[in-house]
């Protein structure tokens, strides 16, 4: 069974194969569309397939594309509607591109579009801090970080549709994404968390 990874030191080495990669596109469980998806939660776990990152969404809007259509069917491929609920899983360890897949999500999510502008010890302590499962204190302050800091987050992601070239699936085509900033005030992300969380039938983190 997948759980999620608690371990400071397995955490911490997962992170720097994200922020060390090369920043690219994947996706996995999403129908084409464009989206403005709320993060319900996000965070790496280790499964029998090796190490992950999951990210779960909430759908706020979902817009579809009326030429991409069924392979099969030929149908319009309808994009994931609001209210639905949508996960996307990320295998580093079985996917070579999903380092770079993550990495260009993360720095989508901090509002960062060139990787040139952002150190590794500065996407290495963001992505550690958005990914966190475990509440935690600040020493000095005794300022509390609720787990899941990201749960409130919005994110735009627009697809794309993208041909296999090679292997078993060559020939299918599959939906890549192209995330970028949605930039909120910090009291709209606190008022969609609690939101997310009477939802999730969990009990709110006292106000920081």
């Amino acid at each position: 069974m997948a759980r999620p990874i608690t371990s400071a030191e397995m955490r911490a080495e997962i992170i720097k194969r994200v922020v060390k990669s090369q920043a690219t596109k994947g996706s996995n469980y999403i129908k084409p569309g464009k989206y403005i998806f709320g993060i319900e939660n996000l965070f790496f776990q280790q499964g029998r397939k090796g190490a992950q990152m999951v990210a779960e969404f909430y759908v706020e809007q979902g817009e579809s594309y009326p030429d991409v259509l069924d392979q099969k069917t030929r149908e319009p491929v309808l994009a994931n509607s609001q209210g639905q609920r949508v996960g996307w899983v990320l295998n580093f360890d079985k996917h070579e591109a999903a380092m770079g897949d993550a990495k260009k999500f993360f720095m989508a999510l901090v509002g960062e579009t060139d990787e040139a502008k952002v150190s590794d010890d500065q996407l290495f302590t963001a992505i550690a801090y958005l990914t966190a499962t475990e509440a935690t204190v600040d020493a000095d302050t005794k300022a509390v970080t609720p787990a899941q800091p990201a749960r409130g987050f919005v994110i735009r992601d627009e697809t794309y549709q993208h041909t296999i070239q090679g292997g078993n699936n060559a020939g299918k085509e599959i939906a890549l994404h192209q995330w970028s900033e949605i930039p909120e005030a910090a009291e709209a992300i606190a008022a969609r968390r609690a939101v997310y969380e009477k939802r999730l039938g969990l009990k709110q983190a006292a106000a920081v």
